[in-house]
């Protein structure tokens, strides 16, 4: 079964949830995708901006939900916080 990454169902959560088949990439190694809390049918990826690498939904634009995994874009909140 193929699917694109970021591009998941219900239909293939529930095999998965079930242990009837495993997510892997081309090369066969296991793909750990998280779901979005908030919309609930897209999964985080990682992306870049100009303050850094971000987790983004790819429900995206109906779904702005995103999460940090830190560099610039942490260290630039960091410093509005500390300018207050």
């Amino acid at each position: 079964m193929f699917t694109v990454q970021g591009q998941t169902s219900e239909f293939l959560d529930e095999l998965v949830e079930d242990g009837f088949v495993v997510i892997t990439d081309i090369e066969g190694k296991p793909i750990q995708e998280q779901r979005c809390s908030v919309c609930k049918r897209g999964v985080l990826v990682e992306r870049k901006s100009q303050y850094g690498t971000f987790l983004g939904c790819t429900n995206y634009p109906y779904c702005k939900h995103k999460g940090n995994l830190g560099g610039r874009a942490t260290a630039y909140r960091r410093q509005c916080q500390a300018s207050r």
